[in-house]
């Protein structure tokens, strides 16, 4: 495209000159690296830390993962800084762009609008040794739900002997494709951790056998539902979608309990002792 970022040798090769380029209609990106003012979109921070990187680079990593529209650990959006893997010898980091260097086969590198990416594969391989346990699960559940990849294609993916090899194992034996949102996989590895072995999406039904009900996690035989109150739940008509829900349930003889992300981040023993007394209740009757 006209209008990607380009280099300042291809930038003077088209004509322009190092004033034009210092001007006001152009806007620096990386050293050596313009875009059109004001032609700016959500590829471009992409598409300039790979022009910096070198003709060869591959978007990778978290970069990658927000191109796939993987849920990222919190604080991360893929952008700051850019991750690209390129051939060795690798290039000097350059500011706001981490350079990893790797020899990827043409199997690990696909082009999503226009951008080499790594693969789905390559991408969760690649971060197995560098997310967190929970975040990494939460990865994997999003690629198998949505159909991005399969358990198989997954292990064919792993490197044996390679840095990262036992996580991405360990994730995937607790991986539950099942799961519809990060946030519900964090829940389910906090109390999966202290051997509460919740189901995720259980549906619940009626005397009638009629679905009343969806919850993100249970404990079928307690019949304890275990929700993830996300900031949508704020809203004034969910909110109240969410307390007629909890009430129906609740007729049907189920206990609903809510967690919200401060729970699961800063009080996950608090999580684990209010589930357990929740089933001890239930066992007293």
């Amino acid at each position: 495209m006209m209008f990607d970022p380009i280099t300042r040798s291809c930038a003077l090769a088209r004509g322009e000159t190092d004033n034009k380029l210092r001007g006001r209609q152009w806007a620096r990106q990386h050293r050596g690296v313009y875009v059109r003012f004001g032609i700016v979109d959500d590829a471009t921070p992409y598409k300039a830390a790979l022009a910096a990187a070198g003709h060869d680079a591959t978007l990778s990593h978290f970069s990658a993962a927000a191109r796939w529209r993987l849920p990222l650990p919190i604080g991360c959006d893929g952008r700051r800084p850019v991750h690209v893997t390129v051939r060795p010898p690798r290039p000097r980091h350059r500011k706001g762009v981490r350079v990893h260097e790797n020899l990827l086969a043409a199997c690990d590198i696909a082009e999503l609008d226009g951008i080499p990416v790594t693969s789905v594969g390559r991408t969760w391989f690649d971060l197995a040794a560098t997310c967190h346990f929970y975040d990494h699960v939460a990865i994997t559940d999003a690629i198998l739900h949505r159909g991005l990849s399969t358990r198989e294609r997954l292990t064919a993916a792993i490197r044996a002997g390679h840095r990262g090899a036992k996580a991405a194992r360990r994730s995937l034996e607790a991986a539950d494709e099942r799961a519809e949102s990060p946030w519900e996989t964090r829940t389910r590895l906090v109390l999966h951790a202290a051997d509460l072995m919740v189901v995720p999406q259980v549906s619940i039904a009626d005397d009638f056998d009629v679905i009343i009900a969806r919850t993100d996690l249970a404990l079928v035989e307690h019949k304890i539902a275990i929700e993830y109150d996300g900031g949508h739940h704020l809203d004034r008509d969910q909110a109240r979608a969410d307390l007629d829900r909890v009430r129906t349930m609740e007729r049907h003889g189920w206990l609903v309990l809510r967690f919200g992300a401060d729970d699961l981040l800063h009080r996950e023993r608090q999580v684990i002792a209010e589930v357990k007394t929740a089933i001890r209740r239930r066992r007293k009757g």
